[in-house]
């Protein structure tokens, strides 16, 4: 079977509907969380991932833009795109975000937007966090988003290895491992391409994709929406 894995999307229309085309033949699409925030089309996100009859799994921003997660330690621009976005999505909208699950397992694989800790807030960045995370995992495998960075991280002897996954890069998966397939909406490993990947339970393969879509388009629409500069610049840099 294979798996669309998606994640991060951020209101970011123009990354989504460059991206979607790659994973259409796919068996099924799962959403890692973060529908919207950050950009400037969360109603358009939130339909188009509705239509895909996807696993969607809620992230912090999903949460926050419906008042179901304290917004008080948010960045200045995060926290101002959140209350754009709140006020801006629709009220079909926002109770499609209320009942998203937080956490999936199906079979052997586990579906969350942050860690098996905290299933939408904590970032597993590094060693440390990917270790709190393994040792709830069992014999599983762990997808998960909120960095914005493709990621895979493996036990060797005991011991967490981390390995920051490349451009159009193929990895085998046929033991405990937390993956992450990046950002489509903002990546922040200076790649500003749309990241995504495809899980093949037939050989345990994961592939690594990078779409190139119109940053600018999307910047356009975000400067004429008023949002944090900041939140424009960075998505051309990838940062």
């Amino acid at each position: 079977m294979k798996y669309g894995i998606i994640s991060d999307i951020h209101g970011n229309l123009e990354a989504l509907i460059s991206v979607l085309p790659f994973i259409s033949k796919v068996d099924k699409i799962v959403v890692l969380g973060d529908i919207v925030g950050y950009g400037p089309c969360p109603n358009e996100c939130c339909d188009e991932v509705k239509k895909l009859n996807a696993i969607v799994i809620a992230g912090n921003h999903d949460l926050a833009s419906i008042g179901a997660k304290d917004i008080s330690w948010f960045n200045p621009y995060a926290k101002e795109a959140i209350e754009w976005t709140a006020n801006t999505l629709t009220a079909k909208n926002k109770e499609y975000l209320a009942n998203i699950p937080k956490v999936v397992q199906i079979n052997n694989l586990l579906f969350a937007h942050g860690s098996l800790r905290d299933y939408t807030d904590e970032y597993i960045f590094n060693e440390i966090t990917a270790s709190l995370s393994f040792s709830l995992l069992g014999e599983k495998i762990l997808f998960v988003g909120h960095t914005h960075v493709p990621a895979t991280f493996f036990l060797e002897n005991n011991i967490v290895v981390r390995r920051v996954l490349k451009e159009d890069e193929k990895i085998l998966i046929d033991k405990k491992a937390i993956v992450n397939p990046g950002s489509i909406g903002q990546p922040r490993d200076y790649n500003p391409k749309a990241s995504f990947g495809i899980f093949d339970t037939s050989n345990n393969e994961f592939f690594l994709f990078r779409i190139r879509y119109n940053v600018k388009r999307i910047q356009r629409l975000m400067m004429n929406e008023g949002l944090p500069k900041y939140l424009i610049e960075r998505l051309e840099a990838g940062r």
